[in-house]
């Protein structure tokens, strides 16, 4: 098989429900021996959240943890006592990347800071996931992710585009879909812990990866962020908005309709309506107006009237047919899909996106393979997410060497 990039590389993961979780399962899945680090007898917050089969709750059951945790290795381990925490920094000791989404002070007055670990482990990388980051006067505020999607700024806009100014046009921000947030964050984690790994190849030398879940949702909003420190101008909803690209319904469905500005596209747009869409002649369409890129500009005359027109053709074509037609023209249009109808397309099904495990506990299971290919980088064979302390002999006997009968000393001490 294939090397994978990371299968030298040991991480031990301090960290609990989606963010942290999901930046490890994508090292693991990339090679790395992840040691996931749980409360002795609770274990991981997502383990409590499921969704569990049948409603009826069971840590090794949860269909949270069980997506974020596969291909790692759990141990149970409390670093607030002492021999819980001489445990943790013989296992960082061996460690290349370190990750935790501890608060900072907690962090400090247990020394684990990455100055203090740096100073023992040169090769050492410390990756940092806090709500706001580990410097500045937020650095010990608690946060669930919720408050920090709400202080990133990026909610309001969730609403944006002509359903919201119809519908929503003085509501405030809204909650983002599930945890779409924390994985976002925890993408920027993983990209910034390899690209310390890379660094180190040449230096030698780990460092600090502080992770702002607040700046790393903040970065998705660039162009509003931009805008406003380069001009003042704080975008609403009404400049959110691209005008004539959108969501329309059709006969069986919704229909995406992509960019429409510039004179190729409402061209393609025109012909694709038979060529003869009323609005076509009318002396107001015009090169000048239309050929102006939407997002940013206030509305334009006329603009609902052929939104009208287009959303009228749409509800006298199905999916299929639009898409069909549109993408004729090159334009980029597709129809909205189900979860239902994405997962079951031929698409994903020949680039592999599902693969099957098999848990001790859950049973069969569907889980999500790496988001991309390459041409020489297998993904791992897909291993279930772990029990509760199922590696505590494998890690604290065999790689930190400890003696077995000192596991239910150390297990009724609390440490483990």
């Amino acid at each position: 098989m294939t090397a994978r990039p990371l299968d030298d590389v040991l991480v031990v993961e301090w960290c609990s429900l989606v963010c942290g979780p999901f930046c490890g399962k994508w090292l693991a899945e990339a090679g790395a021996d992840v040691i996931k680090i749980e409360t002795p007898g609770e274990g991981d917050e997502a383990r409590r959240r499921g969704p569990f089969p049948g409603d009826e709750p069971d840590p090794e059951r949860s269909g949270l943890f069980l997506l974020l945790n596969t291909n790692k290795r759990s141990v149970t381990l409390d670093p607030e006592t002492a021999d819980g925490l001489a445990i943790l920094r013989d296992l960082i000791a061996r460690a290349d990347v370190f990750m935790h989404d501890r608060p900072p002070a907690l962090i400090d007055a247990l020394g684990l800071d990455y100055e203090t670990l740096a100073a023992q482990h040169e090769r050492l990388i410390v990756t940092a996931i806090t709500p706001y980051g580990s410097t500045g006067p937020r650095r010990d505020e608690h946060a669930y992710p919720l408050n920090v999607v709400h202080a990133s700024g990026t909610t309001y806009h969730q609403l944006a585009g002509q359903i919201a100014l119809r519908d929503f046009p003085d509501d405030g921000p809204v909650k983002p879909g599930s945890f779409i947030a924390e994985c976002d964050a925890g993408l920027n984690a993983g990209t910034a812990t390899l690209a310390a790994l890379l660094a180190r190849m040449s230096t030698g030398r780990g460092q600090f990866v502080d992770v702002s879940k607040q700046w790393a949702l903040m970065s998705t909003q660039r162009p509003e962020v931009h805008r406003y420190a380069s001009d003042g101008t704080l975008v609403t909803r009404e400049l959110d908005t691209e005008w004539f690209p959108g969501v329309y319904r059709c006969k069986d469905g919704w229909i995406v309709i992509g960019a429409v500005w510039g004179q190729r596209n409402w061209s393609a747009l025109v012909a694709m309506m038979g060529g003869d869409p009323w609005f076509a002649s009318e002396p107001w369409f015009t090169e000048e107006l239309w050929n102006l890129p939407q997002l940013g500009i206030h509305k334009p005359d006329h603009a609902d009237e052929v939104r009208d027109a287009i959303a009228e053709w749409c509800m006298e074509r199905t999916r299929e047919q639009i898409q069909k037609t549109g993408q004729a023209h090159g334009l980029t249009i597709t129809g909205h899909a189900t979860m239902e109808e994405v997962l079951a397309s031929e698409q994903m099904r020949l680039r592999g996106f599902l693969r099957e495990v098999e848990h001790p506990e859950a049973g069969a299971l569907t889980d999500t393979a790496f988001p991309f290919r390459t041409s020489t980088i297998d993904s791992r064979r897909p291993g279930p997410a772990p029990l509760l302390g199922e590696h505590n002999r494998e890690v604290y006997c065999d790689l930190l060497g400890l003696e077995p009968e000192q596991l239910p000393i150390l297990r009724h001490a609390g440490a483990i």
